[in-house]
């Protein structure tokens, strides 16, 4: 089934997590614009790790929303779950490390997302709908594209902090909420 462009959203998350052995767990925070660029809302995602893993680390994703040509069918999505492997390497371990983390954090929690969202001009928005199939598909699935069914995927971008190695099946429990030039209140660190 063909992506339409009133049909499909694109947008930011921050995304972070972490596995202790055996199972672990991770938040993302993230917005999401149509890409007839008239609707806009915001997503959040608690989630369960389960797999081989050590570690904790944050990052920056893409989010794509599929099949959902009005609010109501993009609420709908409540679950993310899939398969997902991470990898973050500092070069040098410390005190020092540990803090850029926290920095990194805090700046990314007191972002306002009506900051965030100046990037997705018409431009970008039109160049993310060109690549969103060819995303969707590669993280999802050919067959997931194919049901038809209200979807969103979060793809994770080279940008990130932390030192972990993890291969994990997340069971993730989304809630999708309206936008409307809302200040992001995710302050996980203090």
């Amino acid at each position: 089934m063909a992506l339409k462009k009133e049909e499909t959203w694109v947008g930011f998350g921050l995304v972070g997590g972490g596995s202790l052995i055996a199972v672990g767990t991770e938040g993302l925070e993230g917005a999401m614009i149509s890409c007839d660029r008239k609707k806009k809302v915001l997503v959040d995602k608690m989630a369960v790790r389960l797999g081989p893993g050590l570690g904790a680390g944050t990052g920056v994703c893409m989010l794509i929303g599929v099949h959902a040509p009005t609010y109501s069918a993009i609420k709908k999505v409540k679950r993310m779950d899939g398969w997902d492997a991470n990898l973050s390497v500092f070069a040098k371990v410390n005190a020092k490390s540990a803090k850029t983390v926290i920095s990194a954090a805090r700046i990314a929690a007191r972002t306002k997302l009506k900051d965030m969202m100046k990037v997705l001009t018409p431009d970008t928005v039109e160049s993310m709908f060109d690549g969103a199939k060819l995303m969707y598909e590669a993280s999802q699935g050919a067959d997931k594209l194919a049901t038809g069914k209200p979807d969103i995927a979060a793809i994770s971008l080279p940008v990130g902090v932390g030192l972990e190695a993890s291969a994990h099946y997340t069971i993730g429990f989304c809630e999708v909420k309206p936008w409307a030039d809302v200040e992001w209140d995710w302050n996980p660190l203090w």
